[in-house]
C-alpha cells in the first residue's frame, strides 16, 4: 500500500513519502517493519478505508514476529511507540542489535512470489515476511531471497518496478 502510494504520488524520494504519510522519516531499515506514528498514517487513509490501527500493527508490520521474543510489558510499550511519534527506543524495546550484521542493506524478495504477484495482481509488492531479519530462504527452503539492487536509503519510484 505504501509503495503504491509512493509510485503514484510522483515523490522522488522515499523520505518524502515517509513525511507525507507519517509526518516523519525514519533512517534505519527496521523503520519499514516497525514504523512509528501509525496513528497519523491511519488518519491519512482515504475516507471509507476500514483498516484499523490494530489490523495495521498485526497484519502489516513485523510486530507479530518480534512479539515472540518480548514480554507482555515490552509488547505493549512497543505498540505505544509504533502508534505515536516517539521512535528513539523502538529498536531497544524490540531488542534489535546495533550491529550492522543484523540489518539487510537491501529489501529482499522471493523470485517465485515476484512472478506470482505479477500474474495475479499485474504488479509486485514487498512481502513483510521476506524482510524478517535472518530470513534468507523462502518456500520450504527452495528459494533464496534476492536482494533488491538498491540500498534502502536510496529507494526511488523506479525501485518498485522490476
Amino acid at each position: 500500500m505504501l509503495c503504491r502510494y509512493h509510485l503514484r504520488s510522483g515523490n522522488r524520494s522515499f523520505r518524502q513519502t515517509q513525511i507525507d504519510l507519517f509526518n516523519t522519516a525514519g533512517k534505519k531499515q527496521y523503520y519499514l517493519g516497525l514504523p512509528n506514528n501509525l496513528v497519523t498514517l491511519i488518519n491519512k487513509l482515504p475516507l471509507g478505508s476500514n483498516l484499523t490501527l490494530n489490523q495495521l500493527l498485526q497484519e502489516h508490520t513485523l510486530l507479530p514476529y518480534y512479539r515472540t521474543f518480548l514480554s507482555n510489558r515490552e509488547v505493549k510499550r512497543l505498540q505505544e511507540l509504533m502508534e505515536g511519534k516517539e521512535s528513539k527506543s523502538i529498536a531497544q524495546i524490540a531488542k534489535i542489535p546495533k550491529s550492522k550484521l543484523y540489518y539487510a542493506e537491501y529489501l529482499r524478495f522471493c523470485p517465485q512470489c515476484f512472478r506470482q504477484d505479477l500474474q495475479q495482481y499485474g504488479e509486485t509488492y514487498w512481502h513483510r515476511l521476506h524482510q524478517v531479519s535472518g530470513m534468507w530462504l523462502y518456500r520450504n527452503d527452495k528459494d533464496w531471497l534476492n536482494e533488491h539492487s538498491r540500498a534502502f536509503t536510496h529507494l526511488t519510484a523506479s525501485c518498485f518496478y522490476q
